[in-house]
């Protein structure tokens, strides 16, 4: 059996820019490198002190974010206007500790275009009681390069019992 090497290439074009913690109702990450083409978000381990779901905002922002999800369990689209949700409208079961999102932001550091971004997660969901896979899409309709990423409760009130959060910068 021959073995299957890797080219350096492949393994050299991401770079992990930040691993952060989930703690309390809200972490922001801040000061990301502006040199890459795109980020790739990993979080993993999501855990919540209630059932709750995460919101994710480039720049904090509040406005000027559109997204739709389509989860397995109801097979429709949820949209928004106010943040990007990947669990959209779904209860995340607390103490699961099984929550997992990956997140790809293209255009990030540009300050002339709008950002888009896709992401796949997956959660157990304490409306339809089973394990849900979630995708979906957002547009940050901004001309302004994200330099920070919050991410939050939705209830504002439960809070995050666990979960890591790996920025990874991607030529």
């Amino acid at each position: 059996m021959a073995l299957v090497q890797i080219p350096t290439s492949a393994v050299e074009g991401m770079t992990l820019l930040s691993t952060t913690t989930l703690t309390g109702t809200s972490v922001v990450v801040s000061s990301i490198n502006q040199t890459y083409n795109y980020l790739q978000v990993f979080i993993t381990g999501i855990d919540f002190s209630a059932a709750d779901h995460m919101l994710i905002r480039p720049n904090s922002a509040t406005s000027n974010m559109n997204n739709a999800v389509v989860s397995t369990a109801s097979g429709t689209a949820v949209t928004s206007t106010t943040r990007w949700n990947p669990s959209q409208a779904r209860n995340v079961r607390a103490t699961s500790n099984e929550g997992v999102v990956i997140l790809d932001i293209y255009n990030y550091a540009s300050t002339t275009a709008w950002k888009t971004a896709n992401w796949n997660a997956t959660f157990f969901d304490d409306t339809s009681s089973t394990n849900t896979a979630f995708f979906g899409y957002g547009i940050y309709s901004s001309t302004d390069a994200i330099t920070s990423l919050q991410f939050r409760t939705d209830s504002g009130t439960n809070t995050f019992d666990g979960g890591t959060i790996k920025i990874y910068g991607v030529k």
